[in-house]
């Protein structure tokens, strides 16, 4: 769900202009601070809710054109979460447009509270690019693996109103804290299939670092070639992002091999509870080989015994 709003009256805000740069903005009982790019990073990997598109490294190189406004919130003193807005002139300078994609970041996004804070910080935003600076304000809240998104409730009830849906809307959600046993059970019949065949092709998977970034550039180009397919993705900026975050929260690369010669690949963003598979590709091996449910079966695994993702 993609909301937005224009709202114009205030909702308790402090007077003050509501500009980064400013040392605290109240919102009821929520303090808003802004931050600087660097730091906000450092911080939005402590939250159990963060995501690529929140942090400043990633946003700055997926769309340079963008000015970031990074703010933490705080109740009672204590960091509660924050958000990573994206502010964008409209065409021929007829004002300005801010975009909030996947946020606000929950610092516990387990905790009883999580809904409310999540309100809190949403009405926040609301007032201070809505009412107090005249934008238009976008927010794109992220897919939760339950029935209902309390993201999406909260945004309608603070006004907000559905805006463009994406081009891919679906989102594939797996819990990962599962053992072998029950993660198995978990699977369509298909896949368990596809996976057990798998098992019988003397496959290796391995976990990798940044290093080996060339490598799996080389195994996605090469697919890119073989599938001809158009790629509007953010995959030119892997590389500076990998280089520019802080190391916490590098993506991690995963390999599958067959006799030592490389045939599947990915890259996960693993922070917070959430788990990401950013990209993944493969050779003309793959296929009969069943690589791919090879690598998602010990990508699972992996996270489980190595990583705080639940999902």
């Amino acid at each position: 769900m993609f909301a937005e709003t224009a709202a114009r009256e205030g909702v308790g805000l402090d007077d003050a202009a509501a500009k980064p740069g400013h040392e605290a903005l109240r919102h009821g009982d929520i303090v808003a601070t802004a931050a600087a790019c660097d730091d906000w990073d450092r911080f939005a990997v402590t939250c159990n809710g963060a995501v690529q598109e929140q942090l400043a490294a990633f946003a700055s190189s997926r769309w340079p054109y963008v000015e970031l406004e990074p703010w933490i919130f705080r109740l009672d003193c204590r960091p509660a979460g924050g958000a990573l807005v994206m502010v964008r002139p409209l065409p021929i300078k007829l004002g300005q447009v801010a975009i909030c994609k996947w946020g606000p970041l929950l610092k516990d996004e387990t905790a009883d509270d999580a809904p409310a804070h999540h309100k809190l910080m949403a009405g926040a935003l609301r007032q201070i690019y809505a009412t107090q600076r005249g934008m238009m304000l976008s927010v794109l809240p992220r897919a939760e693996p339950s029935a209902g998104n309390f993201a999406s409730s909260n945004l309608q009830s603070l006004g907000f109103w559905a805006g463009a849906q994406l081009s891919y809307p679906d989102r594939y959600l797996v819990n990962v804290r599962l053992d072998d046993d029950a993660a198995i059970k978990s699977l369509e019949q298909k896949w368990r299939y596809n996976l057990r065949r798998s098992f019988r092709h003397g496959l290796q998977f391995e976990a990798g670092g940044p290093e080996q970034l060339d490598e799996f550039d080389a195994l996605y180009q090469a697919m890119s070639d073989r599938k001809r397919f158009a790629d509007y993705s953010a995959y030119d900026t892997l590389g500076w992002f990998m280089d520019a975050i802080v190391p916490e929260a590098r993506p991690r690369l995963f390999f599958v091999r067959k006799d030592g010669g490389l045939v599947a690949g990915a890259v996960v963003f693993i922070c917070g509870r959430t788990a990401v598979y950013l990209y993944g590709a493969t050779n003309a091996q793959a296929l009969p080989l069943c690589a791919g449910y090879f690598m998602h079966w010990h990508i699972i695994r992996w996270l489980r015994d190595n990583t705080r993702a639940h999902w």
